[in-house]
This record gives C-alpha cells, structure tokens and sequence, in this order.
C-alpha cells in the first residue's frame, strides 16, 4: 500500500504546471542576496571537523580503486601490446615476396654486311681523292684527311669490341655515329674537288 501512496504522489507532482520566471526575476533574487550579506553568513557557518577514522576509510577506498584501476590499465596495455606484435609477425610471416625472371634470347642481327659495304665505298672514295695531288697543299684538306683517318681508328675499335662483347646496343649505336661522322667528312672533301 506505500507503494502506491509514492506513485500517486509522484504522478501528481508530474502533472503540475510548470512555471519559468523571466530572467531579470533571478537577477533581483541574486542582487538582494547579496545586499542581505549572503557571503557573510556563509563564512559565519559553522565548521565540522569528521574524525580522522572517516578520511582514512575514504582514503583506503580511493587506494584500492585507485590500484585496482591502474593494474587493470597496465594489463589492457600488456595485452594490447602483445596482441599488435603477434599480428604484426604473424602478417609478416604470411607475406612472402617471390622473385621471378625468364632469360630471353634474342637473335643478334648481322650488321657486318652494311659496315662491309660502307667501308668499300669510303675506300674507293679515299683512293679517288689520292688521285687528286693539288689537294695535299691545303690545309683543311689536311685536317679532313687527320679526321677520316681518326674515324677509321674509332671503326677498327669498335670492331674489335664487337669481337670481344658482341654487338651490344650502346656498340651499335657508337659505330652507327662514327660511320655517319665518316660519310660528313667525305662529303665535305668532295667540296674540294
């Protein structure tokens, strides 16, 4: 029967109306608190001292909730720590890395046969220009016949690589220069002519 008493009782107070002062009311309210000399008569209150078995119980209380809760982070730390390494591990154990390669060959073009054909044609151009004898007094027909000569030193390298090396690209590509550089030279000797 008390219990229904409380429920009607708190029903009750549910369905009264409820009232909001507008703010300037609080503000009358605090001013004649203060005026009245509310911060004097809370000083003025009496003062009472608990006995020192009431804060050594609180302090016994706090202590062990205090330790409790620091052994209980320092286990959640120790797990969390152990946990990431084993995953860390564990994922680096899983990821292997594979290697793989193939050995290709490649067939090796013949290119013996234009250098052939392009040295017979410098050699009968150079004897052409042996024939013409006015041309060894000037001076820059000397420098065209120093530099053709240089050329055809680069060439008999170059072939010696090949025999050595194999027609590597770089060496393909170096005697390509050098027989381009050849042809410029006997095209500014003909000039002379």
């Amino acid at each position: 029967m008390y219990d229904n008493k409380e429920t009607v009782l708190v029903n009750a107070i549910r369905e009264l109306p409820t009232y909001v002062p507008p703010t300037e009311v609080w503000k009358q309210i605090e001013l004649v608190l203060l005026e009245n000399g509310l911060q004097e008569a809370i000083t003025q209150l009496p003062v009472h001292e608990p006995p020192n078995t009431v804060w050594q119980k609180i302090e016994r209380q706090l202590y062990s909730l205090y330790s409790i809760r620091n052994i209980a982070a320092i286990a959640a730390s120790i797990l969390l720590m152990v946990g990431v390494l084993t995953w860390y591990f564990w994922k680096r154990d899983k990821t292997s890395i594979e290697i793989a390669y193939a050995v290709e060959s490649m067939e090796q073009a013949d290119f013996e046969a234009d250098w052939a054909i392009d040295q017979t044609a410098f050699s009968a151009a150079k004897q052409k220009f042996a024939q013409y004898t006015f041309l060894e007094n000037q001076k820059e027909y000397k420098v065209l016949i120093e530099e053709l000569s240089e050329l055809e030193t680069a060439k008999a390298t170059l072939e010696a690589a090949f025999q050595r090396y194999g027609k590597q690209p770089h060496l393909v590509r170096q005697m390509k220069d050098v027989t381009i550089k050849q042809s410029e030279v006997l095209k500014k000797m003909v000039t002379f002519i």
